[in-house]
């Protein structure tokens, strides 16, 4: 595992030769700003049957302070999963209608460390 500094080079290294950019980026606020507006309300999935227990998730991250994208992505899917199945049932798209291939994924791993790293120095926690 890359230390906080280190992933944080990597970064901006990333970003310099544009292999993450502006789209990544928009996907990551995506993801965050969900999130945390679902954290702060409280929700949770408690799913009925056997066959969506993987769907279960107490939506307790704060994006912005936390710097595992792979936990902030353990709440997110299934948090999806459920407001894409309720915009359906009413005849709207999806709140998120992308699928997160591996390549992608892998460079939204970079973003939560950084975001992190800036708002400790703007806000001074």
């Amino acid at each position: 595992m890359q230390s906080g500094k280190n992933r944080l080079s990597v970064f901006m290294r990333l970003l310099t030769l544009g292999k993450i950019g502006p789209k990544t980026w928009a996907h990551y606020l995506h993801i965050a700003d969900t999130l945390e507006t679902a954290s702060d309300l409280g929700l949770s999935l408690q799913p009925h049957g056997s066959n969506r227990e993987n769907l279960a998730v107490m939506v307790n991250i704060d994006p912005y302070r936390h710097d595992n994208f792979d936990d902030i992505l353990a709440q997110y899917l299934p948090l999806t999963f459920a407001v894409n199945n309720l915009n359906r049932g009413m005849g709207q798209p999806d709140l998120y209608p992308f699928i997160l291939v591996p390549a992608v994924r892998e460079k939204l791993t970079f973003y939560p460390p950084f975001v992190k790293s800036v708002r400790r120095r703007v806000v001074k926690e």
